[in-house]
């Protein structure tokens, strides 16, 4: 779509918002379509707010990046300047549990072996890999002292070997972890810089991860311990989070260019462009539902931090739905008990369900 076309699109939308029913938070409108008035609205199943999170005063601040269903069918909530991890159950129920490390910065979080009845979770601030048990106990797992003024700690996995496979975007590694804690191996990543942030065990049953700032994929081939770098067709896209889809490939937003990926597990990229947004909105996350559909959000990146989105695309690569956000900011995406989507409102220190 022209990008012109997609200003004024945007320009008109946010016009008619205001003079449109104020029942719900999300404003519905088919993609690349202008908004019409009266607008098609479709409201959130709940919104619950999390009591203790920092209230939000822009990007940097009250970062809540982290959310996955656990094991006990609850969804777990990561507020990083809160330093609190918090469960929230499908009914609205919130319990917090603070992290006891001081200066701790809680992030990425996800699930460990079956069974464990444990999540994992990274921390932006230490060289520190967490577990909180389903109960709120959690126990530290310390790494050596990598290098903390270029980057950090950014995603946890559990790989197909039983260990929990996380990257470090400082020490420009992917390592591994036994579900005792111990470090067992560290995988340097070939480009310098590389920003390695996400990680997806692959349809293949290889480890594939994002560079944020070499804007690649890459793949660790677990046979034969290779690393193989895929760069997306458009530089400087900044590719975030990995999902596998309905079709059986992987799918990424590229966070700077309007655009959701699909990669093959031979490593050719498909891009997908959903713009219908400013330059400022910036894609985040994607997740895929049982029905076969893939969904996405997007936040400002600048002040006034009011025009975020939620949207629905199929494997095709084809946008089914698109809804304005505009009192939000979404960050956190997943898939919760209820098979719905379910993502982190940074701007209302709240979890809301689709």
């Amino acid at each position: 779509m022209d990008r012109k076309l997609a200003l004024l699109g945007v320009a008109l939308a946010a016009s008619l918002v205001a003079a449109c029913s104020s029942k719900s938070v999300l404003n519905e409108h088919q993609l690349h379509t202008l908004l019409q008035c009266p607008c098609p609205t479709i409201a959130p199943l709940a919104s619950y707010t999390l009591p203790g999170e920092v209230p939000f005063a822009g990007i940097g601040n009250a970062y809540m990046g982290g959310i996955v269903t656990g094991p006990d069918n609850n969804l777990w909530v990561t507020e990083y300047d809160a330093n609190k991890v918090a469960r929230v159950t499908e009914g609205g129920q919130v319990t917090e549990f603070s992290v006891p490390d001081v200066g701790g910065g809680p992030a990425i979080i996800t699930n460990g072996p079956s069974g464990s009845n444990t999540l994992w979770f990274v921390d932006l601030n230490l060289n520190v890999i967490h577990t909180i048990t389903t109960a709120g106990t959690i126990v530290d797992y310390s790494l050596p002292p990598y290098d903390l003024t270029n980057g950090n700690l950014q995603a946890i996995v559990l790989g197909p070997d039983g260990n929990m496979w996380f990257s470090h975007d400082g020490a420009n590694i992917i390592g591994v972890m036994s579900p005792s804690g111990t470090l067992l191996n560290t995988y340097n990543i070939p480009t310098l810089n590389s920003g390695v942030s996400f990680l997806l065990v692959g349809p293949d049953g290889n480890i594939w991860f994002a560079e944020e700032t070499a804007s690649k994929i890459g793949r660790i081939t677990l046979s034969t311990q290779k690393i193989d770098e895929f760069p997306t067709p458009t530089a400087n896209c900044h590719p975030k989070n990995l999902v596998i889809g309905a079709d059986g490939n992987m799918w990424f937003p590229e966070r700077d260019n309007g655009t959701v990926a699909q990669i093959t597990t031979a490593g050719v990229i498909t891009e997908f462009h959903v713009e219908s947004s400013p330059a400022t909105v910036l894609l985040r996350r994607v997740t895929t539902t049982a029905d076969g559909t893939l969904w996405f959000i997007a936040a400002a990146s600048s002040p006034p931090f009011n025009q975020s989105e939620v949207g629905q695309m199929n494997v095709q690569g084809v946008g089914l739905n698109m809804w304005s956000f505009p009192t939000g900011w979404p960050q956190g995406l997943t898939v919760g008990p209820d098979g719905s989507p379910w993502f982190t409102d940074e701007a209302n220190a709240a979890v809301v369900r689709l």
